[in-house]
């Protein structure tokens, strides 16, 4: 195998020096006394310039020899036939650590780059690179292959490209488990080297077949670790927010804390202990509208190492929006304490809307079928004859979270003597005066109920209800599992309707799905703090937040450099010799030949010297 093949081009050298040994000069005139003494010595060729007959010589084998092995040298020739190919494969590290940055503001990601881009390019032809970047629970299965397994130099330089770290601090080992079993899939005769890249030098925890190479180094850092919110027994709100210092000395922040722009910011200061955390509480007006908002919460001053733990965002507890039936019966509207306007409604299960029936939630009437399969109702009994009090006691089903607080103790419920269908929720003895029928897609109530002659209907037990039937349905209702992430983690909507959806971030980027039919939603979200939107046929659904919120990735303090090479390769075999380059041995020959030339044409006057 040769380095540079090119090179062989000086092979020409080798006819050039037969063409001028074929080639004679014309012979210089010499005077001598006599001609006895030249008597033995072969007869010169005749003069002019001529093809002669070729008379072989040492310096003729000599100087074709030398000619020979500087081409062959300039190629560069490489012992390779009894080196295996070799299969490169690095477990990259993806854990936001990696975007720290040292004093000259080279992040331990870029460095790393680096370092494998030069790797690449020191590839033989033949060889090849598998790249498996790490990831943590709740975006993958704790690992995944950049590009395809097996790449070449070319293609292993792009799939470099797709290795951007920002996730929370996880185990590598599925991972490294996973470049094990890519490993054991070699071809035969192909040589397997394992490599980790990160930014913590630690041998004694990876096994010696596994090289490792660390460009991390110990940083002073300040970074949020967590943030929550509540609500006091008053209704205030208050927001917690927990800062790390990795360093050896006191230090004082500032976070700064914006609900609202138009509000403006608040100023928490925390002094950190060296190398410990401290805790800010602050307590919050509700916002004006009352309308929940995503929090932005940010370290004040000049930044530091990592940027990524600088600033998070803090989304509120998602809360279904709810779609009433507007057509609930006006008559019924008074009796049933919904407010002409069907305000009280709208108040009792907040945040609610009006809506069409066929997109309502839920409907609550004594007339008509819901015009949607996914609409729960309350059946109410009409007005008739035959109906009569009770007074109670009743036996309520108190574990159903929709009797959740109620006390009916002394209520008076005008029933028929039908009764309620459906499985018994409230009954007074034999009589089943409230019922839930599971109908799939949608729940039923039954009521046994003459609510224009039933007092029970002023009393708080019945707001109570409505309040319980409106969180029973909210709880139902598609919602993401999680609104507040970290970078990188998917927003997950177990189960999702059909439409188009759409997740947008502060910082401007978007993800889109065409979701055809009812299921799981899942969307990335940047690797990076952002404020996201998500929406569903252009309307709004939830509002998440993602932050790093991670100790791990904030203490810099264990973060070393350094270089192992594999002991062995995974695959167990015996790791070849390096390919031997030859160019410096046949330099050193061809010298040689010269030097012999040289000699062997110094010593021919010698040997036809006259004797006197």
């Amino acid at each position: 195998m040769f380095t540079s093949p090119l090179g062989l081009l000086a092979l020409v050298a080798v006819p050039v020096v037969l063409a001028l040994h074929l080639l004679r000069r014309r012979s210089r005139p010499l005077a001598v006394s006599a001609l006895e003494l030249w008597a033995d010595l072969a007869a010169p060729p005749a003069a002019g310039r001529r093809f002669e007959k070729l008379q072989r010589s040492a310096s003729l084998w000599l100087e074709l020899l030398a000619a020979a092995l500087f081409a062959l040298a300039v190629a560069g020739p490489k012992a390779c036939g009894g080196a295996p190919e070799v299969h490169s494969i690095w477990v990259l590290d993806s854990h936001a650590a990696l975007l720290a940055e040292n004093a000259s503001a080279e992040s331990v990601h870029t460095r790393l780059r680096e370092a494998l881009t030069e790797r690449l390019a020191a590839m033989g032809p033949r060889d090849t690179v598998t790249l498996v970047e790490s990831l943590p629970a709740g975006v993958g299965v704790g690992a995944r292959v950049l590009g395809t397994p097996a790449q070449g130099r070319a293609d292993g330089r792009v799939s470099l490209d797709l290795w951007q770290p920002g996730h929370r601090a996880h185990d590598l080992a599925p991972a490294v488990e996973l470049a094990r079993q890519l490993a054991s899939a070699r071809v035969p005769g192909e040589r397997i080297d394992l490599w980790l890249a990160t930014d913590r030098f630690e041998p004694a925890t990876w096994p010696e077949d596994l090289g490792l190479l660390a460009e991390g180094e110990p940083r002073d850092n300040v970074g949020i670790v967590r943030a929550w919110r509540g609500r006091d027994a008053d209704g205030a709100e208050w927001l917690e927010v927990e800062c790390f210092h990795g360093g050896a000395a006191e230090r004082e922040v500032e976070i700064e804390l914006v609900r609202d722009p138009a509000e403006g910011p608040r100023i928490a200061r925390l002094t950190l202990p060296p190398g410990g955390s401290a805790r800010a509480s602050l307590a919050l007006p509700a916002p004006a509208n009352g309308e929940a908002r995503t929090w932005r919460i940010a370290r004040r001053g000049a930044g530091d190492a990592l940027a990524a733990d600088d600033l998070v965002y803090l989304a509120p507890e998602h809360q279904s929006e709810l779609h009433l039936d507007a057509e609930a019966d006006p008559s019924l509207r008074a009796a049933l304490g919904l407010g002409a306007n069907l305000e009280h409604w709208l108040a009792l299960a907040a945040p609610a809307r009006l809506a069409e029936p066929g997109a309502a939630h839920l409907y609550l009437g004594s007339g008509r079928t819901p015009a949607s399969r996914t609409t729960w109702s309350a059946r109410l009994a009409p007005a008739g004859d035959g109906q009569r009090p009770l007074t109670g006691p009743f036996l309520l089903e108190r574990a159903h979270p929709l009797l959740e607080g109620l006390d009916l103790g002394s209520a008076l419920w005008v029933a028929s003597d039908a009764g309620a269908r459906g499985t018994t929720l409230v009954s007074d003895g034999n009589q089943r005066l409230l019922g839930v029928i599971d109908l799939g897609a949608r729940v039923e109530l039954d009521f046994d109920l003459d609510v224009r002659r039933s007092p029970w209907l002023a009393s708080a037990d019945w707001p109570l209800l409505l309040s319980n039937w409106a969180a029973w349905r909210r709880a139902e209702l598609p919602r993401p599992t999680s609104v507040n992430l970290h970078p990188g983690e998917a927003a997950v909507v177990p189960d999702a309707r059909a439409g188009r959806w759409r997740l947008s971030s502060s910082d401007g980027s978007s993800e889109e799905l065409q979701l055809d039919a009812d299921g799981a939603l899942v969307l990335p979200t940047p690797r990076r703090a952002a404020a996201l939107a998500l929406e569903r046929d252009g309307e709004p659904f939830a509002n998440l937040a993602t932050g790093l919120f991670d100790r791990r990735s904030s203490d810099l303090s264990g973060a070393r450099r350094g270089l192992r090479e594999p002991k062995a390769p995974a695959d167990g075999t015996q790791r070849a010799e390096a390919p031997r380059h030859w160019r410096p041995l046949l330099l050193v020959l061809a010298l040689l030949c010269l030097a012999a030339d040289w000699f062997v044409l110094a010593m021919r006057p010698r040997t036809g010297k006259a004797e006197r």
